[in-house]
């Protein structure tokens, strides 16, 4: 018998401890930088116009907590739906 899992939005929790994670990481270096979550993606940072480097980082955190045997969801499981769409870029 499988049991319920005890946090059924592992997700939530994990996104704090990324978010945490990142903001120590920049500011021991003293990055000037924004973060944005819950925006289409799960957190995006952006550094400041006075930063020493100008790339954003988005970011789609994932964790598994069996919700779903075996699998972390993501897409509809053929490599399509709003989650990998936003991953897609257009060369064009």
């Amino acid at each position: 018998m499988v049991c319920e899992p005890l946090t059924v939005y592992p997700e939530e929790e994990f996104q704090k401890a990324v978010v945490s994670f990142i903001e120590d990481i920049l500011r021991k270096p003293a990055i000037p930088f924004v973060i944005i979550q819950k925006s289409g993606l799960d957190v995006a940072v952006f550094p400041d116009a006075a930063a020493p480097v100008s790339a954003g980082r988005l970011f789609e955190v994932r964790a598994y907590a069996r919700q779903r045997m075996g699998a972390v969801g993501f897409g509809n499981g053929h490599g399509f739906g709003s989650s990998p769409q936003r991953f897609r870029v257009s060369l064009v």
